[in-house]
């Protein structure tokens, strides 16, 4: 099928980029003889500050970003509300190098480095310490992670391998979402907001005393979103709300020890407009049929600290999911138990290491076309890692080595090692070298399911079924990583971070054709062509990220990411899966992003970011070109409104291209206005 070419032009794209710079020089210089006028929050730090955030995910303690040997972001809180964008997996556009693409209103395909796909399978994302992906396909169901985007604290993004320390499916890069503490969320807080698609945004969090020491915050939030649009212009379908509460508390209940205890609830319904097939002409059927989803989860960790180089961690949750729609069903129960402990061995030794136990259980419903075979299934993961961080030369030259040993039901023991060197001449400049291995674990899909993708003709008038199915003999993917990076800040005002890599796949899936028979079960009578999971492909991807930041004056900051992406993927021999390394070509070759925040006199605040995205020519997805703006006003301390634009270059435009069972649907033009207030 071929899909109408968005209406984007490099010329437009000049132009467009020339009027915003100006209009934003221009903007600042008007603001610029206002001296009362102050920039707000992170706006306000000096760069020396900017690069100097602390991280946890890249060791699993506190430490400068400026000093993390691994190619990682930050979305902070202040970039979050600036941003205009208003669900968790949008905001991710942020950081560069970044695949995220629209699939239709409640789904995103999302990943870095290569292999995107509406169940990409090869990042990890966690929600204050807690895994969110599905068994099913090891991938992340976006529209569960609905999070209130003001008690987000900050998200941390690492590009590139992180299973020395996260486990299995960290292969090519780890999300985690970190919340807000308790007691930095007291008192109330009212989000509300609507307009074209965004038909309903609204939150509402109180935050309270318990005691002394001892902080809650409870919240609720509702998001609809009406349909996209389909390539006609004509209603996609596929309608979305939820709705969602939760709490947290934090308790230091002594001066060592800190409790949290945290649970959410959600409800989630979408509409779907999918294809499934059919025995006779014209081979496919559209439906309409919703989806329906509801869960929840509750956290528990008690973290005790003994000084600043002593730290142990005790963490346990429990979520469960279940998840409804026309061809199949899944109910999960995840219960999870990790121990930390962190220590100093002499002047020159940090030592992290940690154990952890996870057991999924799940019940899988099939339907007329997927079926799941056995339809329950009990599986753990045990894994245990020890990482040491090595001061070689006067804080100047650190060496970081790990390894994870995992031991799950599949393919039973996994090895992932690394070796991670920082080098930081000058307060200015750091340089990092990385080696690193990681494996995506097989998956129930590839185990055990078995469904009907598409019907068309066949030989002597009889249909053609293709159905494709698990293979208990699946192995894990595996990935060898080398990676460089460069962080400077030649002046007080602009700072630059570059990462540079080259990654190694083996036993890659592939998707190789069975023997054919006739089936007379199901009638009309028809030939069944099955294809089979398997291992039988290997590849290669290397690029580049860049990220830059310039503060031009106290009011105006410009940001700046660049994103290079080169896959070559090879079939063995024995492999009859034409098809596979068309997946090469799924991803874009190049993207880069501008983003201008700019503060103007009596409180007002514009926003422009521009995003450009490559072709992906396997799909038929042309390249693309967007452009956000956000007009902001906080005329009082605690009460803010803003008017928001979005894909503002053309009335629609596509991102991805259709998955098994749904059609392509396209982002459209649309406004929303929105008002938060703190009392």
């Amino acid at each position: 099928m071929t899909y109408p070419r968005a209406r984007f032009r490099p010329t437009k794209l000049k132009f467009v980029l020339t009027r915003a710079l100006r209009c934003g020089a221009l903007l600042s210089a008007l603001a610029l003889p206002v001296g009362a006028q102050q920039a707000t929050d992170l706006a306000q730090l000096s760069l020396n500050d900017l690069v100097n955030v602390r991280v946890s995910s890249a060791s699993k303690k506190e430490q400068m970003l400026f000093q993390a040997p691994t190619a990682i972001y930050v979305i902070t809180q202040e970039e979050i509300r600036r941003s205009g964008l208003t669900s968790v997996p949008e905001l991710l556009r942020l950081v560069p190098g970044m695949d995220v693409a629209h699939v239709d209103a409640s789904k995103w395909a999302i990943t870095a480095r290569g292999f995107n796909g509406r169940f990409a399978n090869k990042m990890l994302v966690l929600v204050d310490g807690r895994t969110v992906y599905s068994p099913l396909f090891a991938g992340v169901y976006w529209d569960l992670q609905d999070l209130l985007l003001p008690d987000i604290e900050r998200i941390e993004v690492i590009r590139g391998p992180g299973a020395t320390l996260w486990g299995s499916n960290a292969v090519n890069g780890v999300i985690n979402i970190i919340t807000k503490r308790a007691k930095d969320t007291q008192g109330g807080l009212m989000v509300a907001g609507g307009g074209m698609q965004e038909r309903g945004i609204g939150g509402l969090r109180y935050g309270w005393k318990l005691g002394a020491k001892t902080h809650l915050r409870s919240y609720v939030k509702y998001y609809n979103r009406s349909d996209s649009a389909n390539a006609t212009g004509g209603s996609a379908g596929d309608a979305w709300w939820s709705v969602r509460g939760g709490f947290r508390m934090d308790s230091e209940i002594s001066q060592r020890d800190l409790l949290t205890l945290q649970g959410d609830l959600y409800r989630n319904q979408e509409d779907l407009r999918v294809s499934v097939p059919v025995l006779a002409p014209p081979f496919s059927q559209v439906i309409d049929a919703p989806l329906r989803a509801v869960g929840g989860n509750i956290l528990l960790r008690w973290t005790r600290t003994y000084s600043p180089r002593r730290q142990m961690s005790l963490q346990f949750y429990f979520d469960r999911g279940d998840r409804h729609e026309v061809r199949e069903g899944e109910s999960v129960r995840t219960a999870d138990l990790e121990f930390e402990h962190r220590f100093g061995l002499g002047t020159r030794h940090d030592v992290v290491w940690g154990v952890n136990y996870r057991h999924i259980s799940d019940h899988m419903e099939g339907s007329a076309f997927l079926t799941i075979n056995p339809s329950h299934r009990g599986q753990y993961l045990l894994n245990a890692f020890i990482q040491d961080e090595i001061t070689l030369a006067k804080d100047r030259l650190k060496l970081v080595a790990g390894i994870k040993v995992e031991h799950n039901r599949y393919t039973e023991m996994e090895r992932e090692p690394s070796l991670r060197l920082l080098w930081t001449p000058t307060k200015r400049q750091a340089l990092w070298f990385a080696y690193s291995k990681a494996a995506r674990l097989p998956t129930r899909a590839e185990d055990s399911v078995s469904f009907q993708y598409a019907a068309i003709p066949g030989p002597g008038g009889l249909a053609s079924l293709l159905t494709i199915n698990g293979n208990p003999a699946f192995r894990d993917e595996e990935m060898t990583a080398l990676e460089m990076g460069y962080r400077a800040q030649p002046g007080h005002r602009f700072s630059v971070d570059l990462a540079a890599f080259y990654n190694r796949y083996n036993k890659l899936r592939t998707s190789e054709p069975g023997v054919p028979f006739l089936e007379t079960s199901t009638l009309p009578p028809h030939i069944v062509a099955p294809l089979v999971f398997s291992n039988l492909m290997h590849g290669e991807t290397y690029g580049a990220e860049i990220a830059t930041t310039w503060n031009v004056t106290k009011s105006w900051k410009l940001k700046a990411g660049y994103g290079c992406l080169s896959m070559r993927l090879h079939r063995e021999a024995t492999s009859q899966d034409g098809a596979a390394e068309t997946a090469e070509r799924d991803s874009p070759r190049n993207q880069f992003q501008i983003r201008s925040e700019l503060n103007l006199p009596r409180q007002f605040e514009w926003d422009t970011s521009v995003f450009f995205s490559g072709q992906r020519p396997s799909l038929s997805v042309p390249r693309y070109a967007r452009i956000d703006l956000r007009l902001g006003w906080r005329p009082a301390e605690k009460l803010e409104f803003s008017l928001v634009g979005q894909n503002l270059l053309s009335p629609r435009h596509l991102e991805f291209a259709k998955t098994e069972f749904s059609s392509p649907t396209y982002d459209t033009r649309r406004a929303f206005g929105k008002i938060t207030w703190r009392f």
